[in-house]
């Protein structure tokens, strides 16, 4: 897949995104794109004995390709004496230092009479010291540089590996990649999630194609108006909505109806060869149903399609759990099996091909 490289530069960040989208060829996309610079203007202080040597420090701060905005003096250079008593010159010099800030020193410390120690006590007279103290300049000098961007631009991507490759080439983490992920939102966070983003064999089958309102319909109406055989639904049986759930382990559990565990094993392929099994084993019977639609699940296109609706509800926090995605995949699946019932013919069964088939249909039949 050809790629390469745009570097920009303008006044603000709005204006350098602008001319990288107009530099980026026909048949093109913008894949990742860094931010060397914001343009946003910065600020520098600076401490010195004068306004000047305090400009100058400030200013050396500054990267060579900036201009300066606007100086400000902040506070102007001031000396001021100070006197006080202490007991000896080390105790004088402690008491100083504690009197001024980081932004003065001490020039000078002068004992200007001598104390004296008096007897026992009486007639005691502690030193007089001077201290020369220098306030010193502070100033801010606000400086802006050009707004800076690095892009990476390679051909549309028209597949699920030259998605995956690219995203294994994306040092951070892909979700961060706004111009990548704003293209392909859900084919993104489904790589995410499946945890196959190395195993691009995985997709094989997966149409790469946009995900449409209509798409996103189709699988919402499996997952949350699942269609329940017609002889069943005029005695009024239908699925809870809260059916599956995440236990305090982690694992999604479901709370399962004897009458729909029976629908499933009916028909669910993939269930033939498990022996007899009694109606009555209502515990046996859970578990064979959800077997099925764990197994379905499980084929890639159908965990695609019916994970869809959730992905599209995270697009923009970008925060994806697989349990709520795995609780979509298998509402979908059984709300797909129980609307399989009708269109069997006496003694046939769901098969993998057969959910494959009508998955593919229900994405329009796109290609891959």
């Amino acid at each position: 897949m050809e790629e390469y490289i745009i570097e920009v530069e303008a006044d603000t960040l709005k204006e350098a995104k602008e001319q990288v989208k107009s530099k980026i060829p026909n048949g093109l996309h913008l894949i990742s794109e860094k931010i060397l610079s914001d343009g946003k203007p910065k600020t520098v202080k600076a401490i010195a004995e004068t306004l000047e040597k305090a400009y100058v420090k400030a200013e050396s701060e500054i990267p060579n390709n900036a201009h300066i905005i606007k100086k400000k003096e902040l506070s102007a250079p001031k000396l001021e004496k100070i006197s006080f008593e202490s007991e000896d010159d080390s105790k004088a010099q402690i008491y100083i230092k504690k009197q001024v800030d980081k932004t003065t020193v001490v020039k000078e410390l002068q004992l200007t009479i001598q104390g004296r120690k008096g007897f026992l006590g009486i007639g005691k007279k502690l030193n007089q010291y001077c201290a020369d103290v220098l306030h010193q300049a502070v100033v801010k000098v606000t400086y802006k540089t050009n707004a800076r961007i690095c892009a990476q631009v390679g051909e549309k991507l028209t597949n699920w590996p030259d998605l995956l490759a690219v995203i294994q080439e994306i040092k951070e983490n892909p979700l961060s990649a706004a111009s990548l992920f704003s293209q392909y939102p859900h084919q993104i966070l489904f790589a995410i999630i499946s945890g196959k983003i190395e195993n691009p064999s995985y997709f094989d089958g997966i149409p790469f194609v946009s995900i449409t309102k209509g798409i996103l319909d189709k699988a919402r109406h499996y997952i949350e108006t699942p269609p329940i055989p017609s002889l069943y639904s005029m005695f009024g049986l239908e699925l809870l909505s809260n059916r599956y759930v995440v236990m305090s382990n982690g694992e999604i559990g479901r709370k399962s109806e004897s009458h729909i565990n029976g629908l499933i094993m009916q028909v669910a392929g993939c269930l033939k060869g498990r022996g007899t099994y009694n109606i009555n084993d209502g515990e046996k019977m859970a578990k064979y149903a959800y077997d099925a639609i764990i197994h379905y699940q499980n084929i890639p296109i159908v965990f695609y399609f019916f994970t869809l609706p959730y992905l599209e509800s995270v697009i923009s926090p970008k925060e994806i759990s697989i349990q709520k995605a795995l609780i979509s995949a298998y509402k979908g699946v059984e709300g797909l099996i129980l609307g399989m019932y009708d269109e069997l013919g006496e003694g046939e069964v769901i098969t993998d091909e057969r959910i494959v088939s009508k998955v593919r249909k229900l994405f329009g039949n796109r290609g891959k």
